[in-house]
């Protein structure tokens, strides 16, 4: 009796087990075949991605090839266009280049012949200067040698006059001082005779 309550008490004890391994076994195998499927789906997004990536890259380029094109067609037009200008923009330059050169040698012929006639203006005035200049400094010299001539003359006289004035002064000072040495002889002349009559 025992040992039949041992054996349905086994028995129990293995169909837990089982049990708890089968749901293990599901557990793990849900696991599984969802990881499974998460590895596919991420592995099929990544190629769907890549595969995009590429075709976006093929049109990229595409449309890169098409716009340098594109690109080198505008800038070849642009270029041409600039030589046009250009070369119309040169052609105006040496025009106006020219009609300035004709313009600047006419201005200059002009300047040099209005240069040259005053030239010859100032020539003439310059000349009629130096001949009132030279009239007047001759009429200057004439005028000069005139009063100097007459403080000569003037100086002469004085001179003369003055000569006559310091002879007559001189005269007059020989006449006094031979008066009185004169005066001086008679005295002592006259001291010495009364010197001799005391004597005697």
């Amino acid at each position: 009796m025992e040992k039949k309550r041992d054996n349905v008490q086994q028995e129990r004890k293995r169909e837990s087990e089982d049990s708890t391994t089968g749901e293990v076994k599901g557990a793990k195998k849900s696991t599984t075949g969802e990881q499974k499927w998460s590895e596919e789906g991420t592995t099929g997004e990544e190629n769907g991605a890549k595969r995009a990536q590429q075709v976006k890259k093929s049109e990229e380029g595409q449309q890169v090839k098409k716009n340098g094109a594109k690109r080198a067609q505008q800038v070849k037009k642009s270029g041409a266009k600039r030589a046009q200008q250009v070369k119309k923009n040169g052609a105006k330059r040496a025009q106006q280049v020219k009609k300035n050169g004709a313009k600047r040698a006419q201005q200059v012929k002009k300047s040099g012949a209005k240069r040259a006639q005053q030239v010859k203006k100032n020539g003439a005035n310059r000349a009629q200067q130096v001949k009132k200049n030279g009239a007047k400094r001759a009429q200057q010299v004439k005028k000069s040698r005139a009063k100097r001539a007459q403080q000569v003359k003037k100086n002469r006289v004085k001179r003369a006059q003055q000569v006559k004035t310091n002879a007559a002064k001189r005269a007059q000072q020989v006449k006094k001082n031979r008066a009185k040495r004169a005066q001086q002889e008679r005295l002592m002349k006259r001291r010495r005779a009364q010197q001799e009559e005391k004597t005697e």
